[in-house]
């Protein structure tokens, strides 16, 4: 049997880091609307329905990472997320 490299644990570790916050946002969405900035109340959306979503596009992209699936984009697309988040 071969060991796990390196590479893939740490793609696992950050994939499943997003999918503990993805999944976080979708069970309590309540707790994450002060994350969203100020205009985002003229979208016609509720809020809580804007963070489910972005939890639910986390953990998907997250499980392409995971998955080994596009890697580099989908890690790319986090990135750009993550980047998002902390403005």
């Amino acid at each position: 049997m071969r060991p796990l490299s390196a590479r893939i644990v740490l793609r696992w570790s950050l994939a499943l880091v997003f999918v503990c916050f993805g999944y976080l946002q979708i069970a309590h969405p309540a707790q994450w609307i002060d994350f969203l900035p100020w205009w985002f109340g003229y979208f016609p959306i509720p809020p809580e329905m804007l963070v489910q979503l972005g939890g639910w596009f986390v953990m998907c992209v997250a499980s392409l990472v995971f998955f080994g699936v596009a890697t580099r984009l989908s890690s790319l697309v986090l990135v750009l997320y993550l980047i998002g988040v902390g403005f």
